[in-house]
Protein backbone atom coordinates (compact mmCIF):
# COMPACT_ATOMS: atom_id res chain seq x y z
CA UNK A 1 0.00 0.00 0.00
CA UNK A 2 2.88 2.33 0.74
CA UNK A 3 4.22 1.66 -2.76
CA UNK A 4 0.82 2.41 -4.29
CA UNK A 5 0.51 5.68 -2.35
CA UNK A 6 3.97 6.76 -3.47
CA UNK A 7 3.16 5.81 -7.07
CA UNK A 8 -0.02 7.88 -7.01
CA UNK A 9 1.87 10.85 -5.56
CA UNK A 10 4.46 10.56 -8.32
CA UNK A 11 1.73 10.32 -10.91
CA UNK A 12 0.32 13.65 -9.76
CA UNK A 13 3.83 15.09 -9.74
CA UNK A 14 4.29 14.12 -13.41
CA UNK A 15 7.11 11.70 -12.54
CA UNK A 16 5.51 8.43 -13.63
CA UNK A 17 5.61 7.55 -17.32
CA UNK A 18 2.89 4.87 -17.52
CA UNK A 19 0.33 3.94 -14.87
CA UNK A 20 -0.33 1.31 -13.52
CA UNK A 21 2.17 -0.79 -15.51
CA UNK A 22 5.03 1.09 -13.87
CA UNK A 23 4.76 1.21 -10.10
CA UNK A 24 7.72 3.52 -9.43
CA UNK A 25 8.86 6.84 -10.76
CA UNK A 26 12.10 7.02 -12.75
CA UNK A 27 13.98 8.81 -9.96
CA UNK A 28 12.58 7.10 -6.86
CA UNK A 29 13.78 4.15 -4.81
CA UNK A 30 11.40 1.23 -5.35
CA UNK A 31 12.45 -0.60 -2.16
CA UNK A 32 13.63 -3.53 -4.27
CA UNK A 33 17.28 -3.13 -3.34
CA UNK A 34 20.25 -1.85 -5.32
CA UNK A 35 21.20 -3.68 -8.52
CA UNK A 36 18.31 -6.12 -8.09
CA UNK A 37 17.84 -8.73 -10.84
CA UNK A 38 14.81 -8.62 -13.16
CA UNK A 39 11.51 -9.68 -11.60
CA UNK A 40 7.87 -9.58 -12.61
CA UNK A 41 7.43 -6.29 -10.76
CA UNK A 42 10.66 -4.85 -12.16
CA UNK A 43 11.23 -6.40 -15.64
CA UNK A 44 14.75 -4.95 -16.02
CA UNK A 45 15.66 -4.93 -12.35
CA UNK A 46 17.04 -1.89 -10.55
CA UNK A 47 20.20 0.17 -10.86
CA UNK A 48 22.86 0.87 -8.23
CA UNK A 49 20.59 3.49 -6.63
CA UNK A 50 17.61 1.12 -6.39
CA UNK A 51 15.65 2.84 -9.16
CA UNK A 52 13.48 0.81 -11.52
CA UNK A 53 15.34 0.53 -14.84
CA UNK A 54 12.23 -0.22 -16.90
CA UNK A 55 10.53 2.90 -15.54
CA UNK A 56 13.58 4.96 -16.49
CA UNK A 57 13.68 3.52 -20.01
CA UNK A 58 9.98 4.22 -20.62
CA UNK A 59 10.26 7.68 -19.10
CA UNK A 60 13.27 8.30 -21.34
CA UNK A 61 11.16 7.44 -24.37
CA UNK A 62 8.42 9.81 -23.30
CA UNK A 63 11.04 12.49 -22.71
CA UNK A 64 12.71 12.03 -26.12
CA UNK A 65 9.49 11.82 -28.13
CA UNK A 66 7.92 14.73 -26.27
CA UNK A 67 10.90 16.98 -26.92
CA UNK A 68 10.99 15.88 -30.57
CA UNK A 69 7.31 16.75 -31.02
CA UNK A 70 7.68 20.17 -29.38
CA UNK A 71 10.84 21.00 -31.35
CA UNK A 72 9.34 19.97 -34.68
CA UNK A 73 6.13 21.90 -34.05
CA UNK A 74 8.24 25.00 -33.42
CA UNK A 75 10.30 24.32 -36.54
CA UNK A 76 7.14 23.77 -38.61
CA UNK A 77 5.58 27.03 -37.43
CA UNK A 78 8.66 29.07 -38.29
CA UNK A 79 9.54 27.17 -41.46
CA UNK A 80 6.10 27.23 -43.06
CA UNK A 81 5.69 30.95 -42.36
CA UNK A 82 9.12 31.96 -43.63
CA UNK A 83 9.09 29.62 -46.63
CA UNK A 84 5.62 30.68 -47.73
CA UNK A 85 6.52 34.37 -47.47
CA UNK A 86 9.77 33.90 -49.38
CA UNK A 87 8.11 32.00 -52.21
CA UNK A 88 4.97 34.12 -52.42
CA UNK A 89 6.56 37.57 -52.21
CA UNK A 90 9.65 36.80 -54.28
CA UNK A 91 12.13 39.42 -55.37
CA UNK A 92 13.95 41.29 -52.62
CA UNK A 93 11.92 39.56 -49.89
CA UNK A 94 12.96 36.17 -51.21
CA UNK A 95 16.61 37.19 -51.09
CA UNK A 96 16.29 38.64 -47.59
CA UNK A 97 14.62 35.50 -46.24
CA UNK A 98 17.03 33.19 -48.06
CA UNK A 99 20.07 34.55 -46.23
CA UNK A 100 18.93 33.46 -42.73
CA UNK A 101 18.13 30.00 -44.11
CA UNK A 102 21.63 29.60 -45.51
CA UNK A 103 23.18 30.94 -42.30
CA UNK A 104 21.18 28.70 -39.96
CA UNK A 105 21.96 25.55 -41.95
CA UNK A 106 25.69 26.05 -41.30
CA UNK A 107 25.32 25.62 -37.52
CA UNK A 108 25.35 22.09 -36.04
CA UNK A 109 22.34 21.65 -33.78
CA UNK A 110 24.38 20.17 -30.93
CA UNK A 111 26.51 23.35 -30.79
CA UNK A 112 23.36 25.45 -30.60
CA UNK A 113 22.07 23.25 -27.77
CA UNK A 114 25.33 23.71 -25.85
CA UNK A 115 25.16 27.49 -26.30
CA UNK A 116 21.52 27.66 -25.18
CA UNK A 117 22.34 25.48 -22.16
CA UNK A 118 25.23 27.78 -21.26
CA UNK A 119 23.08 30.91 -21.54
CA UNK A 120 20.03 29.36 -19.84
CA UNK A 121 21.38 26.67 -17.48
CA UNK A 122 17.94 26.01 -15.98
CA UNK A 123 16.20 25.60 -19.33
CA UNK A 124 16.37 21.79 -19.20
CA UNK A 125 14.67 20.12 -22.15
CA UNK A 126 13.49 23.46 -23.48
CA UNK A 127 17.07 24.21 -24.51
CA UNK A 128 16.85 21.30 -26.95
CA UNK A 129 13.43 22.41 -28.18
CA UNK A 130 14.62 25.98 -28.83
CA UNK A 131 17.87 24.85 -30.42
CA UNK A 132 16.27 22.31 -32.75
CA UNK A 133 13.46 24.69 -33.64
CA UNK A 134 16.00 27.42 -34.41
CA UNK A 135 17.97 25.10 -36.70
CA UNK A 136 15.37 22.78 -38.22
CA UNK A 137 13.01 25.53 -39.42
CA UNK A 138 15.42 26.34 -42.24
CA UNK A 139 14.99 22.89 -43.79
CA UNK A 140 11.20 23.21 -43.59
CA UNK A 141 11.33 26.71 -45.08
CA UNK A 142 13.43 25.45 -47.98
CA UNK A 143 10.87 22.75 -48.82
CA UNK A 144 7.93 25.13 -48.52
CA UNK A 145 9.60 27.79 -50.66
CA UNK A 146 10.37 25.26 -53.41
CA UNK A 147 6.78 24.03 -53.36
CA UNK A 148 5.40 27.57 -53.47
CA UNK A 149 7.52 28.43 -56.50
CA UNK A 150 6.48 25.22 -58.26
CA UNK A 151 2.76 25.44 -57.54
CA UNK A 152 2.51 29.14 -58.41
CA UNK A 153 3.42 28.27 -61.99
CA UNK A 154 0.75 25.56 -62.31
CA UNK A 155 -2.01 26.27 -64.86
CA UNK A 156 -4.86 26.09 -62.32
CA UNK A 157 -3.09 28.64 -60.09
CA UNK A 158 -2.44 30.94 -63.04
CA UNK A 159 -6.12 30.62 -63.97
CA UNK A 160 -7.17 31.51 -60.43
CA UNK A 161 -4.94 34.56 -60.51
CA UNK A 162 -6.38 35.60 -63.88
CA UNK A 163 -9.89 35.34 -62.43
CA UNK A 164 -8.96 37.80 -59.70
CA UNK A 165 -7.94 35.54 -56.81
CA UNK A 166 -5.75 37.37 -54.33
CA UNK A 167 -2.30 36.32 -53.20
CA UNK A 168 -3.51 35.15 -49.79
CA UNK A 169 -6.33 33.07 -51.26
CA UNK A 170 -3.95 31.39 -53.70
CA UNK A 171 -1.50 30.72 -50.90
CA UNK A 172 -4.06 29.17 -48.55
CA UNK A 173 -6.23 27.35 -51.11
CA UNK A 174 -3.65 26.06 -53.57
CA UNK A 175 -0.07 26.44 -52.39
CA UNK A 176 -0.02 25.39 -48.72
CA UNK A 177 -2.10 22.22 -49.24
CA UNK A 178 0.45 21.18 -51.86
CA UNK A 179 3.33 21.96 -49.52
CA UNK A 180 1.91 20.06 -46.55
CA UNK A 181 3.05 16.55 -47.63
CA UNK A 182 6.63 17.74 -48.18
CA UNK A 183 6.60 19.46 -44.79
CA UNK A 184 5.38 16.29 -43.08
CA UNK A 185 8.14 14.25 -44.75
CA UNK A 186 10.77 16.79 -43.71
CA UNK A 187 9.50 16.74 -40.13
CA UNK A 188 9.48 12.95 -40.03
CA UNK A 189 13.11 12.82 -41.11
CA UNK A 190 13.77 15.61 -38.63
CA UNK A 191 12.27 13.49 -35.85
CA UNK A 192 15.07 10.97 -36.32
CA UNK A 193 17.73 13.62 -35.94
CA UNK A 194 15.99 15.11 -32.90
CA UNK A 195 15.83 11.74 -31.13
CA UNK A 196 19.51 11.08 -31.83
CA UNK A 197 20.41 14.63 -30.80
CA UNK A 198 18.54 14.25 -27.51
CA UNK A 199 20.40 11.01 -26.85
CA UNK A 200 23.75 12.64 -27.66
CA UNK A 201 23.05 15.68 -25.50
CA UNK A 202 21.99 13.56 -22.52
CA UNK A 203 24.96 11.25 -23.05
CA UNK A 204 27.27 14.26 -22.75
CA UNK A 205 25.60 15.23 -19.48
CA UNK A 206 23.68 18.23 -20.83
CA UNK A 207 20.24 16.65 -20.58
CA UNK A 208 18.10 14.68 -18.16
CA UNK A 209 19.68 11.71 -16.42
CA UNK A 210 16.40 9.79 -16.81
CA UNK A 211 16.67 9.75 -20.60
CA UNK A 212 17.95 7.27 -23.15
CA UNK A 213 21.27 9.07 -23.49
CA UNK A 214 21.66 9.30 -19.73
CA UNK A 215 20.91 5.59 -19.35
CA UNK A 216 23.49 4.70 -21.99
CA UNK A 217 26.07 6.87 -20.21
CA UNK A 218 25.29 5.17 -16.90
CA UNK A 219 25.71 1.78 -18.53
CA UNK A 220 29.27 2.60 -19.57
CA UNK A 221 30.40 2.83 -15.94
CA UNK A 222 28.61 -0.37 -14.98
CA UNK A 223 25.87 1.35 -12.96
CA UNK A 224 22.99 -0.03 -15.03
CA UNK A 225 24.15 -2.14 -18.01
CA UNK A 226 20.65 -3.55 -18.59
CA UNK A 227 19.28 -0.02 -18.81
CA UNK A 228 21.94 0.96 -21.33
CA UNK A 229 21.16 -2.02 -23.56
CA UNK A 230 17.41 -1.44 -23.31
CA UNK A 231 17.77 2.28 -24.04
CA UNK A 232 20.01 1.60 -27.04
CA UNK A 233 17.48 -0.93 -28.35
CA UNK A 234 14.62 1.55 -27.96
CA UNK A 235 16.63 4.24 -29.74
CA UNK A 236 17.35 1.91 -32.65
CA UNK A 237 13.73 0.76 -32.91
CA UNK A 238 12.40 4.33 -32.76
CA UNK A 239 14.81 5.65 -35.38
CA UNK A 240 14.20 2.73 -37.75
CA UNK A 241 10.42 3.01 -37.36
CA UNK A 242 10.45 6.76 -38.03
CA UNK A 243 12.75 6.25 -41.02
CA UNK A 244 10.48 3.61 -42.58
CA UNK A 245 7.43 5.84 -42.18
CA UNK A 246 9.29 8.89 -43.53
CA UNK A 247 10.67 6.93 -46.48
CA UNK A 248 7.20 5.66 -47.39
CA UNK A 249 5.76 9.15 -47.15
CA UNK A 250 8.58 10.55 -49.28
CA UNK A 251 7.93 7.97 -52.00
CA UNK A 252 4.23 8.83 -51.96
CA UNK A 253 4.96 12.56 -52.18
CA UNK A 254 7.37 12.09 -55.09
CA UNK A 255 4.81 9.99 -56.95
CA UNK A 256 2.14 12.62 -56.30
CA UNK A 257 4.35 15.44 -57.56
CA UNK A 258 5.31 13.44 -60.65
CA UNK A 259 1.68 12.74 -61.56
CA UNK A 260 0.54 16.33 -60.99
CA UNK A 261 3.41 18.06 -62.82
CA UNK A 262 2.44 19.05 -66.39
CA UNK A 263 4.49 17.56 -69.21
CA UNK A 264 5.54 20.99 -70.52
CA UNK A 265 7.25 21.65 -67.19
CA UNK A 266 8.72 18.21 -66.49
CA UNK A 267 10.50 18.03 -69.81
Amino acid sequence: HELDRRGIAELHAGDTAIWPLIRCGPRSDCNAGASAPPTLAHPLGTDAAGRDIFARVIYGGRHALGLALAALLLAASLGVSMGALAGALGGVWDELLARPVELVQTFPAIIVVAVVQAVFPDAGGWALVLAVGAVRWAEVARHVRATVLRVQAEPHVLASRALGAGRMRILTRHVLPEALPAVVVSLMFGAMSVILLEVAVAFLGLGSDASWGGLIAQGLDGTAPRGAMAAAAFVAISVIAVYLVADSLESAVRARVATTTPEWRSG
